[in-house]
């Protein structure tokens, strides 16, 4: 029987990215703070390499041998269709586009 998932959940706005990784049972196995990205930076080459930089960074932070199975994100600019951007966020946490959920941070504020 395979273990649920360990959930990345994360905070996305101009300013800065704040992220944390739990259990099934909600403990808290990390968290921290990467730079700001947004939604709207999809729209330039530019903008997705640093959206890249960033998921690297907290990807990078996170504790040794413990990866997400799923990952939930408020992003500032989000709106309804952001298939390319969760397709973004899952090639860099190593998931399947279907395991990331993706809400504006209006709607998770």
């Amino acid at each position: 029987m395979n273990a649920p998932p360990i959930g990345l959940g994360m905070d996305a706005g101009g300013t800065r990215t704040r992220w944390a990784l739990a259990d099934a049972s909600r403990q808290l196995l990390g968290s921290g703070e990467a730079p700001g990205m947004t939604a709207l930076q999809m729209n330039t080459d530019a903008g997705r390499d640093h959206i890249r930089a960033v998921l690297r960074a907290i990807m990078d932070a996170l504790p040794k041998g413990v990866l997400p199975g799923q990952v939930c994100a408020g992003i500032t600019g989000h709106t309804e269709g952001g298939a390319s951007l969760a397709a973004l966020i899952a090639s860099q946490c190593g998931l399947d586009p279907a395991a990331v959920s993706l809400r504006s941070d209006i709607e998770i504020a």
